[in-house]
């Protein structure tokens, strides 16, 4: 049996600044790495099989933070990516509703059924997931615990 603990990444910066973030990255911010350290520090008895992150800068910076107190390498993969989000990434919220109002009315409406032009459709987020899914249970046939440390978006694809 494989026990998955999902972890979302720490604060970044643009999470301050109410930017879109998707496949962009943006560092953690002070708050974001004390975010880190406090899950490492709840998760420092769980003896994990493996540790895995999105291949995204601010996961793998809260997975080493989380990592670095069970002595373990942190395996990344795209396939816990954040969703990719088209022509609204590295936007404000603000700013990608003055550039494309009709888009940001209708995904922030119904955002599962209106994607911001260019982006990644929820189907295809939870597919990525899926793979993540079979690729564990390849790789821990023996079943274990397993620490993944993604994004809001992957957390969902995760789940579904």
């Amino acid at each position: 049996m494989i026990t998955l603990y999902i972890v979302r990444h720490g604060q970044t910066v643009d999470n301050l600044e109410n930017r879109i973030q998707g496949h962009t990255d943006s560092p953690l911010t002070d708050l974001g790495v004390r975010q880190a350290e406090a899950i490492a520090e709840r998760l420092s008895n769980e003896s994990f099989t493996a540790i895995y992150s999105s291949d995204l800068g601010r996961a793998v910076r809260t997975a080493e933070i989380i990592a670095s107190r069970h002595k373990l390498i942190v395996k990344t993969t795209p396939l816990v990516r954040e969703i990719y989000l088209g022509i609204a990434q590295g936007l404000t919220a603000s700013e990608f509703a003055a550039q494309y109002p009709e888009e940001y009315r209708l995904w922030s409406t119904r955002s599962v059924a209106n994607r911001p032009p260019g982006a990644e459709s929820i189907e295809d987020l939870t597919a990525r997931c899926a793979e993540f899914i079979e690729l564990v249970l390849r790789e821990h046939p023996s079943g274990g615990k397993i620490a993944v440390i993604g994004h809001s978006g992957s957390q969902r694809g995760l789940i579904c």
